[in-house]
């Protein structure tokens, strides 16, 4: 028997178990269950901005013979929010080929993948103070063992050390690349995620938990995502849910509200109402805290899909309900991810 297979058995018997002590089993989903339907994940989301930079960047140069686009760009430097504004948010996949065109003939040969990462660590840049920090601290450490005159040589190496920027990797901040692509306008940032959305379908993991929720007589399921698939998918299974778009992130709604049918409660707002700001980094209020509660009940059951439990709101959640005196062998919170690491700890659950 493999270990993502005792997990999986591990994580029923804990769901299981709760249904039949009649526990509340209260789902929190990620952006790892609409992965399947073609909404890209967060890295995927900054992939694109960045390919979406590197194209505008590039497009002065590259339509010198397009007097169309000539006139438009009359030479200059085009902001990413103009040529949004003006012409959409481009295909994910045709904006590779895009880029692909656009560098086949330069002279220095380099992969998308390459000029991606050299983008998101020129963004980091761009974006974060800690950038100098960042510099300073990889300095310092070279000057100990001794490396300090080639100490900028090697910074550029990490730089896209593996096709990856080490520095967005360490500082880089997604919610601050969409801010700063879409140049702070919150109606621009609302058309991607809607863009991202359109045409995607509930997937069977969508569809299996809007089962479930019927069998298990769950009442609220918590999201952090943007879409509406889950929503979808329970109206297949002939619900009708409330939905709460919690677009100022500082309150749930009363219990009074989601008692009488299922509820889906999207913590960081909507495809018309993103969460991006400073908000979602405050601490949770006691009065946030006390709503979760009453919701979810004295003794749940958090069954956590789709998440990498490195949102800072999903981490104060978890440990709201696990401040409570032990009961035993009882599971808590339960853990469902594609990731083997997290997957197997689905067998040593978090009590």
């Amino acid at each position: 028997m493999n270990e993502t297979y005792e997990s999986h058995v591990a994580l029923a018997e804990a769901v299981r178990a709760a249904h039949y002590g009649h526990r509340q089993i209260v789902p929190i989903i990620g952006a790892g269950l609409s992965a399947d339907s073609g909404f890209p994940i967060v890295a995927s989301i900054v992939r694109y901005l960045a390919k979406l930079q590197l194209m505008v960047r590039k497009l002065p140069g590259k339509f010198q013979f397009d007097q169309s686009m000539q006139s438009y760009l009359d030479g200059r430097f085009v902001h990413p929010v103009k040529y949004i504004k003006d012409f959409g948010w481009p295909d994910r996949y045709a904006l590779n080929q895009d880029l692909f065109l656009m560098t086949k003939n330069d002279s220095v040969k380099k992969t998308i993948t390459q000029q991606v990462a050299e983008q998101l660590d020129k963004t980091a840049r761009e974006l974060s103070i800690k950038s100098w920090n960042y510099d300073d601290l990889i300095k310092a450490t070279l000057k100990e063992v001794q490396y300090k005159g080639q100490a900028d040589d090697i910074i550029r190496k990490l730089m896209v050390r593996n096709s990856q920027s080490t520095r967005w990797g360490v500082i880089g901040d997604w919610r601050r690349i969409i801010q700063h692509v879409t140049d702070y306008q919150t109606d621009v940032s609302d058309s991607l995620i809607s863009s991202l959305g359109r045409d995607k379908h509930p997937n069977q993991g969508h569809r299996f938990l809007a089962f479930l929720a019927r069998r298990l007589s769950i009442r609220t399921i918590f999201t952090f995502n943007f879409d509406d698939l889950i929503e979808q998918a329970l109206e297949i299974e002939r619900y009708r849910p409330k939905v709460f778009s919690m677009e100022q992130g500082s309150d749930l709604p009363p219990r009074t509200l989601v008692d009488d049918v299922i509820s889906v409660i999207k913590m960081h707002g909507s495809t018309h109402a993103l969460l991006l700001d400073e908000r979602l980094d405050r601490p949770l209020s006691d009065d946030y805290l006390d709503r979760f509660r009453q919701i979810t009940g004295s003794n749940p059951l958090l069954l956590v899909i789709g998440c990498s439990a490195g949102d800072y709101r999903l981490q104060s959640l978890v440990r709201h309900i696990l401040e409570k005196p032990d009961k035993g062998d009882e599971i808590r919170v339960a853990f469902l991810t594609r990731q083997a690491s997290v997957r197997a700890s689905a067998r040593q659950t978090i009590r």
